[in-house]
């Protein structure tokens, strides 16, 4: 019998993966045919920052949800025997990350199984990669862009922000200040984390979100490999992946918040100009680009809506 949620660590090319999962852990044997929602993270690619949003969509849709991490974002727990890689090439950078999604949808997912393909910012980056694979892309059945990062990250403000602290060298100010919090006990950095998530402006945060900030608050390896990550995209993310979003996109919406430093609206009006068959839509303005911070139930309700508006067949 299937359970409901499990989580645990993989090998994926070496690199040691954590994996949530609701409908079956990815070795249980599924039902023949159906579909599995898969979910791409954005950056700090840490799972539990999406736990309620997945949450939400399984127990609405009732089919096999998954996600993974971004590699090197997560440390796996002292007692699993795994550690990371010392080949940070495996996984700080863009190329690296996008293997990575690949070997893991190649090694687990049932070449019955029909897919549903979710990506928020970054994590938008990985599915258009993952669609490159003829045969994945023949059987994904929907795919939503939650304010992807897919286009000219170097012109994005806020990269600039953070290319400016780290050629000033101001960055290393912040690992310092990272070391410092990793020496707070946690129910200190969940504190902090709260303060963080309020003085951005974001009130009713999820407690999952809060947990992830608290992890990533306190452990300069994850804040140096997020660093790494984001300074590769300013050079790898550039022009659009028009033939990708051309061949899916009568089964691809995307939606773009109004007020989003990370996926502004500019890329909206350029996405709409460079693929006009494409959907896309400006959510609400209760939506901000970390949107499982405060309304991951909300958007799960426009996923599943999207998906029943289109009459995909959601139950096995």
């Amino acid at each position: 019998m299937l359970c409901s949620f499990r989580d645990g660590w993989v090998d994926i090319g070496g690199v040691p993966s954590h994996v949530l999962t609701w409908g079956g852990w990815i070795d249980d044997p599924l039902p023949p045919g159906g579909t599995v929602l898969l979910f791409m993270c954005g950056v700090p690619g840490l799972t539990f920052f999406y736990k309620t949003f997945l949450e939400e969509l399984y127990n609405r849709l009732k089919i096999p949800v998954w996600t993974i991490c971004i590699a090197g974002h997560e440390l796996p727990p002292r007692h699993s025997g795994l550690s990371l890689t010392k080949s940070k090439s495996r996984y700080d950078n863009v190329r690296a990350q996008a293997t990575h999604k690949k070997e893991f949808v190649n090694k687990y997912l049932p070449p019955d199984k029909k897919v549903i393909l979710v990506g928020h910012s970054f994590g938008g980056k990985m599915v258009l990669e993952l669609l490159k694979d003829e045969e994945l892309e023949n059987r994904t059945e929907k795919c939503f862009l939650l304010m992807p990062t897919i286009e000219r990250f170097a012109d994005l403000p806020r990269a600039r922000f953070w290319l400016k602290i780290c050629n000033l060298g101001i960055i290393y100010l912040i690992v310092l200040f990272v070391w410092l919090l990793s020496l707070l006990p946690l129910s200190w950095r969940r504190k902090y984390a709260l303060w963080y998530f309020h003085s951005r402006g974001f009130k009713n945060v999820d407690e999952h979100c809060v947990d992830a900030m608290a992890e990533l608050s306190g452990n300069t390896e994850l804040f140096n490999n997020v660093r790494a990550l984001v300074y590769d995209e300013l050079e790898a993310v550039k022009e659009l992946d028009v033939g990708v979003l051309r061949k899916i996109s009568d089964r691809t919406k995307v939606f773009f918040a109004m007020n989003d430093y990370w996926a502004p609206l500019t890329h909206y009006h350029s996405l709409k100009v460079a693929v006009p068959r494409l959907e896309v839509e400006i959510l609400d303005s209760e939506f901000k680009h970390a949107f499982s911070v405060t309304t991951p139930h909300n958007m799960a309700d426009i996923i599943v809506g999207e998906l029943h508006i289109d009459h995909i067949q959601v139950c096995n």
